[in-house]
């Protein structure tokens, strides 16, 4: 049944990270806007990508106290699985999360950030993971909560449409496809009505096995 293709599978990790992205976007301000800043480095693997989001409000709206004020995205891709931790310097934003303030993996609860300062500086300290590439969103603790169709988390503060349960069985079972079941019989029905009716039928062949020369009628007279 089509929906046993492998690239059709629901369970497939590419497909969950996929509605894990769309659903985490829905819900969360800051990765709904195109305002990206590079994340500056100062210790951790080289072969990172990480950028904060930050949300983008127009005149006289403010953010919802739930939704977090920035976002980091982290993009890994090691030769080898390693556990060193990464710091990235915090911007310039209002309200600046206080010290002590953990953030938290939107795909992994366990993989805990936290915020400490550093001279002048404001630095959010990165955990490593095993790994050998991944993707992480870290969101403030306590501007995230579970999502009630997987195993990752979400902002709070937006309500998200509850997925619809899909059933590979039920989609092959013979009831939910009743129109293509009756369109089948009635075609094969037609073929047979069509050959009952013109079962007397008789067919000749000629087979030419020389050629003649044809005769051809001259009328006579001018012409």
């Amino acid at each position: 049944h089509w929906c046993e293709d492998p690239m059709l599978d629901r369970n497939n990790p590419l497909y969950k990270m996929t509605r894990a992205l769309i659903r985490m976007r829905k819900a969360c301000f800051p990765l709904q806007t195109a305002a990206d800043l590079p994340a500056k480095a100062i210790d951790g693997v080289d072969q990172e990508l990480a950028y904060w989001k930050l949300p983008v409000l127009e005149e006289n709206e403010t953010l919802p106290e739930e939704q977090p004020r920035i976002m980091l995205v982290v993009l890994r891709m090691v030769d080898t699985p390693n556990l060193e931790y990464s710091k990235y310097v915090f911007p310039e934003i209002p309200e600046a999360y206080a010290e002590g303030q953990a953030f938290v993996d939107l795909f992994d609860g366990t993989r805990l950030a936290v915020v400490y300062k550093d001279e002048n500086r404001t630095i959010l300290l990165v955990p490593g993971n095993l790994a050998t590439s991944h993707v992480a969103i870290f969101a403030p603790l306590g501007s995230i909560t579970a999502d009630s169709v997987g195993d990752w988390s979400v902002c709070k503060g937006v309500s998200l449409q509850k997925l619809e349960e899909y059933s590979c069985a039920a989609q092959s079972s013979w009831f939910p496809m009743w129109g293509t079941l009756s369109t089948s019989i009635i075609w094969i029905l037609a073929v047979v009505l069509i050959l009952a009716v013109n079962s007397r039928t008789s067919i000749y062949l000629s087979v030419v096995m020389e050629p003649t020369c044809p005769s051809i009628c001259q009328p006579a007279g001018l012409r």
